[in-house]
């Protein structure tokens, strides 16, 4: 019997035994679940449908999935609760359930529109959406002292990329240590095209990773490297260190894993050397996030980044 012979019957099985009456939370809390860790580095949450020495079917995207053996590195329980797709409201920010490696062009694909220029009167850098509301990440070096700040995003309607120009900025909150800052756009009411967290701690030396920014004020640039080093130490705060191209421009601007997650903000390079790039980890940028309410903007407080006038020297 072939194995998609033997699949059919198995899902067939499985169906009349269920039933119909019960809901899809109920038919999914009463699954096994567990974490299956690929040889290739992928890494996925499915339930386990059947195992035998050769092959593992797991039910991936409603749909059966054989996995071989050899193929496997390891596979472990993990009991999960069923969430719906309700949003935490106090969350700004999403994570994937599971990550799933693509190549670069199609990650490219799905993520470049949440990538975003991000200008003042005093320069311009790159930023990124965190969320359908407009809530943006980008560096503090990146809006320094500058309270006038616009947001350049393009879109793609009908087959063609269209430029779109945000001139209403508000700063929400400023980590100057981490070199963060939370912005929202406020000047337009649509669902805005976001990217999702990853967790940086979970990166390995020699991984595939690519920016997307806006170099040297070239929009939409893309470059591609690997992961040299998940903890160079400057100034007793952790960085990534990166082989992928980065620029002044760059700044602010997302370090993606091959998954599409956010597992850095690029704020850095050694100057007059290539290939030496380092980004503030998403861990860090998730306590931020988590703790937003603890940094958040005060114009009237000379450390949230306000430049103030020179005061007169005294006449004698």
């Amino acid at each position: 019997m072939t194995d998609n012979k033997f699949i059919q019957i198995f899902i067939a099985t499985l169906v009349l035994l269920t039933g119909s009456s019960v809901s899809w939370s109920e038919k999914q809390s009463k699954k096994k679940w567990f974490v299956i860790s690929l040889k290739s580095g992928e890494e996925m949450y499915a339930p386990v449908l059947y195992k035998d020495d050769h092959k593992v079917i797991a039910e991936w995207q409603n749909q059966p999935l054989s996995i071989k053996s050899n193929q496997i590195a390891s596979i472990k329980k993990k009991n999960i609760e069923i969430q719906t797709k309700k949003k935490d409201v106090e969350q700004l920010y999403s994570t994937l359930e599971i990550s799933r490696n693509d190549s670069v062009e199609n990650q490219v694909n799905k993520t470049q529109e949440a990538v975003i220029s991000i200008r003042t009167p005093a320069g311009q850098g790159s930023g990124f959406i965190i969320s359908e509301d407009g809530y943006c990440i980008t560096n503090v070096h990146v809006i320094e002292k500058e309270t006038r700040i616009s947001a350049i995003q393009y879109i793609k309607e009908n087959d063609k990329w269209v430029k779109k120009s945000y001139e209403k900025i508000k700063i929400i909150s400023v980590v100057p240590t981490y070199d963060l800052a939370l912005l929202k756009i406020e000047d337009h009411k649509r669902k805005f095209t976001y990217v999702p967290i990853g967790d940086s701690d979970k990166l390995k030396r020699g991984e595939v990773l690519f920016a997307i920014g806006n170099p040297r004020g070239l929009d939409r640039s893309i470059s591609k490297g690997i992961l040299s080093l998940s903890d160079r130490n400057f100034s007793g705060i952790r960085y990534l260190q990166t082989t992928t191209q980065v620029n002044p421009g760059n700044s602010g601007g997302p370090l993606f894993n091959l998954a599409g997650e956010v597992i850095g903000v690029i704020n850095m390079k050694l100057l007059q050397s290539e290939g030496l790039g380092f980004a503030i980890p998403s861990f860090y940028l998730k306590d931020f996030l988590d703790h937003h309410s603890t940094y958040l903007y005060d114009k009237q407080n000379a450390n949230s980044g306000i430049q103030y006038l020179i005061p007169p020297f005294s006449k004698k």
